[in-house]
């Protein structure tokens, strides 16, 4: 009687328990082989599966091993059966609760060495750090040279924009000459004037700027496909008319969310360049609609891959 009396005290306190406390025992119970996991239904896969295409799962935080987990990971083997993903990308801490700057270190950057590329990239550098640099950056160019199809004598090279910006001040400009230059702008350009001996001359900038791109496809583009392009996309505005000495300027985009592109034409340096100009009002495009069609545009798609996996 006393051990019926147990049983029935037991099997109220576990359906009377709070959910923290059925987590708890859930947790604490042994995990199920893999063998024991239901088989789950077939999923359909809306996704492209091209033989050459690149397939990888992306997964949130793998959990505490639960069973809700090994459904999912039983739905996983079931997809890569005919979705053949080559690898996975895990995203979420994995903490649970510990969150301090030593736990990441401890769980994710001391258990794990260096990529194997890594090393073997080092070791190869170690190997010939007793060599003199080579100040010409001779085979930096001629691979350069054979990807872009020119000649190397028509690559300069430096340490980053700043030095290529300097070294072409230092050989064009001379006593007396003037450096313009939009401000407030990017801090080193008054410095690269005054070390090449030029006047640095500023233009104030009430609201936008102006960029002129040098951009490098695989096939040459025509200004006039270019253009044409241009004109199909949401949120770009073509203004190009050499005729008229027409093309985009930052006093063209005072006021408007449009962004202005133009000016259009081949690159004399590289067939397969395409030189234009783009302007906006940075105040009104950049710091204020810019994050908010961000949002926007993540919110539709989020809503699009949500309902093609249903």
């Amino acid at each position: 009687m006393s051990r019926l009396l147990l049983i029935a005290i037991l099997t109220l306190f576990v359906v009377c328990a709070p959910p923290s406390s059925r987590l708890d025992a859930r947790a604490q119970a042994p995990r199920p082989a893999a063998a024991q996991v239901q088989a789950v239904a077939p999923l359909k896969s809306t996704l492209p599966n091209d033989p050459d295409s690149v397939k990888f799962l992306v997964i949130g935080d793998s959990g505490t091993g639960d069973r809700f987990q090994y459904d999912v990971a039983a739905k996983i083997v079931d997809a890569r059966v005919r979705f053949p993903f080559e690898f996975a990308i895990m995203l979420g801490d994995n903490l649970y609760g510990s969150e301090k700057a030593a736990d990441y270190v401890r769980k994710f950057e001391v258990p794990y060495g260096p990529l194997p590329g890594v090393v073997e990239a080092v070791t190869e550098a170690v190997a010939g750090s007793h060599r003199y640099p080579d100040l010409g950056v001779v085979a930096l160019r001629d691979k350069l040279a054979e990807r872009l199809g020119v000649a190397a004598d028509r690559i300069a090279t430096g340490c980053g924009s700043v030095a290529l910006a300097e070294h072409l001040a230092k050989v064009t400009c001379r006593d007396g000459d003037e450096i313009i230059f939009a401000w407030r702008s990017f801090e080193a350009y008054p410095i690269i004037a005054a070390v090449a001996g030029a006047t640095a001359v500023r233009v104030p900038v009430r609201i936008g700027h102006c960029a002129h791109v040098s951009a490098v496809f695989e096939r040459p583009v025509p200004p006039d496909e270019a253009r044409s392009l241009w004109a199909s996309f949401p949120g770009l505005k073509v203004i190009d008319d050499p005729a008229h000495g027409r093309f985009p300027t930052a006093l063209d985009a005072d006021g408007i969310d449009d962004v202005l592109v133009g000016r259009a034409r081949t690159s004399l340096v590289n067939p397969r360049g395409l030189l234009f100009l783009c302007a906006s009002d940075n105040l009104r495009k950049g710091a204020a609609t810019n994050a908010v069609q961000i949002a926007q545009a993540l919110d539709e798609l989020a809503v699009r891959v949500a309902r093609r996996a249903r």
